[in-house]
């Protein structure tokens, strides 16, 4: 098992941030584009998605079925991923060209 809290998925907040982060750049139409994902390790076949909704589908699936994760984990580690990506992307001239925070020591 791995040795990481089960709530939430980091594997699913990390896709959920790229998907949030990509869809405010590009759009959420252009997200509807067929694409394929190449791995390097022997015996395991291309996989095909003709939108990333279905890549983003079979990731959680994929760590319930590892045992990995519940499904609400997941689920809920994908939406809260979005969340901070949105709010991030929506604020970024306020993170870059605001005030600095002060750390003190």
């Amino acid at each position: 098992m791995p040795q990481h809290p089960e709530y939430p998925s980091a594997h699913q907040g990390i896709f959920g941030g790229g998907w949030g982060v990509l869809e405010k750049a590009v759009g959420e139409a252009n997200l509807n584009q067929t694409f394929t994902v190449r791995t390097d390790w022997p015996d395991l076949p291309d996989r095909t998605y003709t939108n990333l909704q279905q890549a983003a589908d079979e990731c959680l699936s994929s760590r319930v079925y590892a045992g990995a994760h519940w499904r609400k984990s997941a689920a809920d580690a994908f939406s809260l991923g979005y969340k901070v990506a949105q709010y991030i992307y929506d604020n970024l001239d306020k993170i870059v060209y605001g005030n600095q925070p002060q750390v003190a020591w």
